[in-house]
């Protein structure tokens, strides 16, 4: 179970769960199977098996969510407030599986088509071409920690943490930890009402985190909670410790910090020096 990647921790128990409030066709075809078929599930009810064209793979779509639930319709937001929460869930699950094409769909306008791409593409297509101007790269290894993604350079920072976006084994996650951490390596180049943005990659052996602390799969807990904060920390200082100088030329530099090779780009108004 710990080894289980993104959200799929009790994952078992959704598809049975679901197929009691929404119509929910599923077409499965592993490689080993001769012919195609396909599934209908409506209001708990299964239909017999029909042909279906399509190529390797399982696909399940879910239609008229909460159809057959009208009682809990009171809990609901409005149309706009829901698929924003929708579109939320569909950007984490895009960011931490770039390898596989995406799309959403609402009120049948397509919204977002992502074709699989690697993460710098996919994080510009989610997060938007300033935030990729604005960004570095970070990139570090230690023991059986390894990091990696972008983090906004301090003219990106943000009122509000809509843009912090951190990854463990391909899990979207918010943690007090990891949380700390990043807010202790912006401490001095970020003002106390402004946030950072990133996207992050955290790869750990399985062994040292635990995923099943809450039903919804966002919250951790780690083996050895120092060592990881001093990890990131260190890491995002090494990436994103800047000093600001009034320049008006756009042009790159590459330097070398330590064991690793650091970027310095000058750019219009002023020079981010990492430091």
């Amino acid at each position: 179970m710990s080894r289980a990647p993104l959200d799929a921790g009790r994952g078992e128990t959704e598809l049975p769960r679901s197929r009691r409030v929404e119509p929910a066709p599923v077409v499965p075809f592993p490689r080993w199977w001769a012919w195609r078929r396909r599934k209908e599930i409506e209001g708990g009810r299964l239909s017999p098996p029909e042909p279906a064209g399509r190529v390797d793979g399982t696909t399940v779509e879910v239609h008229d969510l909460y159809f057959n639930t009208p009682a809990r319709r009171k809990f609901l937001k409005s149309e706009a407030t829901e698929f924003s929460h929708s579109e939320e869930a569909f950007k984490r699950i895009a960011l931490s599986r770039c390898d596989i094409a995406f799309t959403l769909q609402h009120n049948g306008l397509i919204r977002s088509r992502l074709p699989a791409a690697d993460a710098k593409t996919r994080i510009t297509a989610m997060l938007g071409e300033e935030f990729s101007h604005n960004s570095v790269y970070i990139e570090n290894d230690a023991a059986d920690l390894r990091l990696s993604g972008l983090a906004a350079l301090p003219a990106y920072s943000r009122s509000a943490r809509d843009a912090q976006y951190f990854f463990v084994n391909g899990r979207f996650v918010r943690d007090k930890l990891i949380a700390h951490a990043m807010r202790e390596a912006y401490r001095d180049i970020l003002h106390l009402d402004r946030h950072p943005a990133f996207v992050l990659f955290l790869e750990i052996d399985a062994k040292g985190v635990d995923v099943n602390v809450h039903p919804t799969k966002t919250e951790v807990r780690f083996r050895d909670p120092r060592a990881l904060h001093q990890f990131i920390f260190q890491s995002c200082v090494g990436g994103c410790c800047y000093r600001y100088v009034s320049r008006s030329q756009s042009r790159p530099y590459n330097i070398s910090h330590g064991d690793a090779v650091c970027f310095i780009t000058v750019g219009t108004g002023g020079e981010f020096h990492r430091c």
